[in-house]
């Protein structure tokens, strides 16, 4: 049984490799960060989610920490990267995915910048991505084109891969072990709401490497866990008004659709035949009305269509993540196994 010591060799830099089922792709992100990593006294921890491929023995050929939970866990991606952090001890903490590859030069370009302001609680850059059939992968794609900068810009999160001062995720607390998805959104919410600054810099982070394979069931549901993230992400935020306020908009439209949806139900089952028309009139004109609504407020006809859909259709589904209880991330059980040590 592997449990945590007290970490009393401190690192200055510590990465975070979160993997399942990444064999073709592992290789090559760990190579990319031993190269980022060699001028610093740092440390690489890779935890896996229960990997049943070679991933586990593509990456013990390499000079790292390989963890991996149990399966009596919880586990979802931020579970990863909560054990992860759990078991680190660098004074930066650099996250990122087994199918993505570190840029050489990141580090040493984002290092400085982090470093000469205690306000600044972390710091992303430009991310890459190979071409996709996916809706949801290139819709992703486009929202990375927009966020490109020329100089360091503050921003409310990240996505993707991001750079943080373990000192601030110990004050605030790291990811939540329990969330299902949008788990860095949320971690985000509570560093500005505690008054640090995130900046999103002019230099390339990474890229991701994408699967060629697609299949609309695997993206159905990968579509409903991100919307059972986002229920979550709502749930959580109602405990500080700052952040409420900030998901209370950027939610809205499932909000609406709901109460639109619940009414629309309860009236057509309820009413009498004579006053079913008047109703269903104005029900209509209200839900086209809200349609109309999402479609001008947001950029991009993909954008504004699937947005309209998922809160049209997956309402229910964001409900069931709002509902399903918020367990206190500090009874998580961080036993997990020690594959391999350095």
């Amino acid at each position: 049984m592997f449990k945590m010591d007290d970490l009393a060799d401190k690192k200055f830099i510590s990465f975070i490799i979160i993997t399942k089922n990444e064999e073709k792709k592992i290789g090559a992100c760990i190579e990319s960060v031993l190269k980022a990593s060699e001028r610093f006294d740092s440390e690489v921890i890779l935890v896996d989610s229960l990997s049943s491929d070679k991933t586990i023995e593509i990456a013990k050929r390499y000079p790292i920490k390989i963890l991996q939970l149990k399966p009596y866990q919880e586990i979802f991606p931020s579970t990863a990267r909560y054990i992860g952090f759990k078991y680190s001890s660098g004074r930066y903490i650099q996250f990122l995915d087994g199918d993505m590859i570190l840029n050489s030069q990141w580090i040493n370009n984002a290092i400085p910048i982090i470093e000469k302001n205690e306000g600044i609680a972390g710091v992303a850059g430009g991310l890459t991505q190979d071409q996709t059939k996916s809706p949801m992968l290139k819709q992703f794609s486009k929202y990375l084109e927009g966020m490109r900068v020329d100089k360091p810009v503050k921003v409310r999160s990240f996505v993707g891969m991001s750079l943080f001062k373990s000192s601030v995720l110990r004050e605030v607390g790291t990811f939540d072990p329990y969330l299902i998805a949008i788990e860095e959104g949320e971690l985000c919410d509570r560093i500005t709401a505690a008054g640090y600054t995130l900046l999103l810099l002019p230099f390339h982070s990474a890229h991701h490497q994408v699967s060629k394979e697609y299949s609309i069931l695997k993206e159905l549901k990968k579509k409903i866990r991100y919307t059972i993230g986002e229920g979550q992400v709502f749930r959580r935020s109602t405990f500080n008004k700052k952040i409420f306020l900030f998901r209370l908009d950027l939610y809205k439209f499932y909000l609406i659709f709901a109460v639109l949806e619940i009414l629309g139900f309860i009236g057509l089952s309820t009413l009498s035949e004579t006053d079913k028309g008047l109703f269903g009139f104005v029900w209509i004109t209200v839900v086209v009305f809200s349609l109309l609504w999402v479609l001008l407020e947001k950029k991009g006809v993909f954008y504004s269509v699937t947005r309209t859909l998922t809160a049209s259709l997956l309402w229910p589904v964001f409900s069931y993540g709002f509902l399903k209880s918020v367990k206190n991330p500090d009874t998580y059980n961080t036993d997990v196994s020690l594959i391999k040590e350095y």
